[in-house]
């Protein structure tokens, strides 16, 4: 997220999208975690901060190879598993 920020700041076109129907990836596993909870305000600030800068950001979706195929630059972030 927080490198789509930076590139719509610098003026590319941005399109996020995350396979899940929420973002915030690992990160939302502190929710039950008391006051460990503040940390899921970074994805909310960035949620904000990323509509603001009018990035449409695709939420349950995963992403085709040929989608991939349509742009010129692609970041990939894999997301973790923790067993």
């Amino acid at each position: 997220l927080k490198a789509a920020e930076m590139a719509a700041r610098r003026g590319y076109d941005v399109t996020p999208a995350e396979a899940r129907a929420r973002l915030g990836g690992r990160l939302l596993a502190v929710e039950k975690l008391g006051p460990k909870r503040e940390l899921l305000l970074a994805i909310d600030w960035l949620e904000r901060t990323l509509d603001e800068l009018g990035v449409r950001v695709l939420l349950d979706h995963a992403v085709t190879s040929a989608e991939l195929a349509a742009f010129d630059r692609v970041i990939v972030a894999t997301g973790a598993h923790s067993e």
